[in-house]
């Protein structure tokens, strides 16, 4: 348990049951206790502090007791508030140095080594948090621009299927024929064509937009990180998302239609373009066949391109948790 008194951090040392040890307040976990829980009824009962866990420090200690092996789970709490309570042993609100030369047990010396930096900041950690803060909103910036890029590039994609179409409504209104002797005239396919490279690139584009995406959340995840020492800190609850979650790119099904993004907007055109090829290039076919064509084309490019889609996201992943580094003390 620690707190900040007069600039300075300050460290709770109690005496052992038998008054003669200096120690960490500790206890048992009660059945149905996570380890956070069972350390902040012990601060509570055997403190009488109201604190905030900051997470469960490791690694955890561990010893041999007569027949059995123990293992001891510390938490960092931070003192909200403290209560008088009825308690025989002694208690003291020391200094680092202080509290770890009067620690009875060298792994306790050694655990307030490890978490010296995280209560006491050091003359440097003021800068440096100004410097993850600048990045956090230069990231953050990054992370809008890239979404409304994205943004723009499908909606240019539907104003050009919306003028080709345009087009074609107006030039059938002024009699021209677009199929001749079971033949569909090669502007027509030359005009899909385009349409179609468009489209794929588009659909290109977006991928690697939403997976600059992913990477800039993931920076913004290891800047929280910084400041949201655990997955088991109660701050975390505060935060959009779990900054300690796998990254993770939204990807596409195959059902999802109706249900995404910009990107499945922009694998319905492709499809829809595709399967329009696939029905009017063969000659001399009934409209029926044309249209069960074309159906069976969009289908399979809609699959395609979901499968597509979920491996180029998959290697993203991957690269992604390649990347993430969780400092040491942090446990990870």
């Amino acid at each position: 348990m620690h707190r900040q008194r007069n600039g300075r951090a300050e460290i709770l040392l109690v005496t052992s049951l038998n008054g003669r040890d200096w120690i960490f307040p500790k206890g048992h976990i009660e059945p149905g206790e996570t380890v956070v829980e069972a350390a902040l009824r012990e601060a509570r009962e055997e403190a009488g502090v109201h604190g905030s866990a900051h997470g469960v420090v490791e690694p955890p200690l561990e010893f041999p007791s007569g027949a059995e092996d123990v293992s001891v789970r510390y938490v960092l709490v931070k003192c909200l508030e403290q209560v008088a309570i009825n308690e025989a042993r002694q208690q003291r609100w020391l200094g680092v140095d202080e509290a770890r030369s009067m620690l009875t047990h060298d792994d306790a010396r050694r655990l307030l080594g490890v978490i010296a930096c995280e209560i006491e900041p050091s003359e440097d950690d003021g800068p440096f948090r100004e410097l993850l803060l600048a990045d956090h909103g230069h990231v953050s910036d990054e992370l809008r621009a890239n979404e409304e890029a994205g943004e723009k590039r499908a909606n240019f994609l539907v104003a050009i299927v919306t003028a080709v179409g345009g087009i074609f409504a107006f030039l059938t209104e002024r009699g021209f024929t677009w199929i001749e002797l079971g033949r569909v005239h090669p502007m027509v396919l030359v005009a899909l064509g385009l349409l179609l490279l468009f489209s794929h690139m588009t659909y290109l584009r977006v991928i690697r937009r939403n997976c600059e995406t992913g990477k800039n959340r993931n920076q913004l995840d290891r800047i929280r990180q910084f400041f949201v020492l655990s997955e088991d800190d109660e701050r975390i609850w505060a935060l959009p998302h779990d900054p300690y979650g796998p990254p993770r790119l939204r990807r596409p099904r195959i059902l999802s239609l109706g249900h995404g993004g910009w990107l499945q907007g922009v694998m319905l055109v492709e499809s829809l373009v595709l399967g329009a090829m696939f029905g009017l290039a063969p000659a001399n076919q009934s409209w029926v066949n044309r249209a069960v064509v074309a159906a069976l084309a969009a289908i399979a490019a809609w699959i395609g391109l979901v499968l597509l889609a979920r491996k180029m996201y998959s290697k993203a992943e991957n690269e992604l948790k390649g990347g993430q580094r969780h400092s040491a003390r942090r446990g990870k």
